[in-house]
């Protein structure tokens, strides 16, 4: 069986204020995998992401984002392609002034050009995708617990119908039994729209439970891909670090 890649990161290096965030990067990712990115704070796993997503200029190295090198791309090239990718950011980035249902809409608005009653019906859809109830369209982010606030966000990123989907830290923040709730979503969600999906995470039940494969990164330098099985076997002293505190062999217990 063929497996076609959709992302390809090579020998990426960015620094930040002459500090080097990442070293030499190299990661395939696959069409229609969950892979995750982690590894301690300071690791360099958003500026990863930003970087696959054109957010973070990179000094050396190369990105090649659905069969196009994103440093060699025209501003129309570039807005064309963003449109094939979803992102959910950490804290939400939704906009406070508007409602769920204008949130959802505004990336529609911007890039299509759909009549209003599309446009509205779609943000709908959007909604009851990602489980939320019909009466929270109406609402303010303010109005929505933090579960909710993320999966509003998530309907956002999801509004273009795009082919990947990025998630930065999605269930920071939230009760065991919403984290557990969203994950299930993610799997429920890559199944039914055949996405490919990046993860930022600290979420050790988020990796047992909806990866195929995990980055390691460590000290701006990726240690290993691999699945958590494997992962969590590894002798390199820094992920066995990562890997062995008793948070993290808890969460292994619940998958072995």
């Amino acid at each position: 069986m063929t497996v076609e890649n959709v992302i390809e990161v090579a020998n990426l290096s960015t620094d930040i204020g002459g500090k080097w965030i990442l070293e030499g990067i190299d990661l395939t990712i696959h069409r229609g995998e969950i892979i995750a990115i982690v590894g301690g704070s300071g690791a360099g796993k958003s500026t990863l992401l930003r970087c696959m997503v054109m957010l973070q200029p990179f000094s050396t190295g190369e990105v090649v984002l659905l069969g196009h090198n994103i440093t060699h791309l025209n501003a129309r090239t570039k807005q064309d392609l963003q449109r094939h990718w979803g992102v959910l950011f950490q804290q939400g980035a939704l906009f406070s002034s508007m409602t769920v249902a204008q949130n959802v809409e505004f990336p529609l608005r911007k890039h299509t050009r759909l009549n209003k009653n599309t446009i509205a019906e779609l943000a709908r859809l959007k909604i009851a995708l990602t489980g939320l109830a019909p009466e929270a369209g109406i609402k303010y982010p303010s109005e929505l617990s933090g579960g909710m606030q993320k999966r509003a966000a998530l309907a956002r990123a999801l509004a273009l119908d795009p082919e990947l989907l990025f998630l930065d830290e999605p269930t920071a923040g939230l009760d065991p039994e919403s984290a557990n709730a969203f994950d299930e979503l993610i799997l429920n969600l890559r199944a039914s729209l055949n996405l490919t999906i990046v993860i930022v995470t600290h979420d050790l039940d988020t990796l047992w439970q909806t990866a195929d494969r995990v980055a390691f990164l460590a000290e701006g330098q990726l240690l290993a891909v691999d699945t958590m099985p494997n992962l969590v076997k590894s002798e390199h002293a820094l992920i066995k670090r990562y890997f062995n505190g008793p948070r993290a062999r808890l969460a292994q217990a619940q998958y072995e």
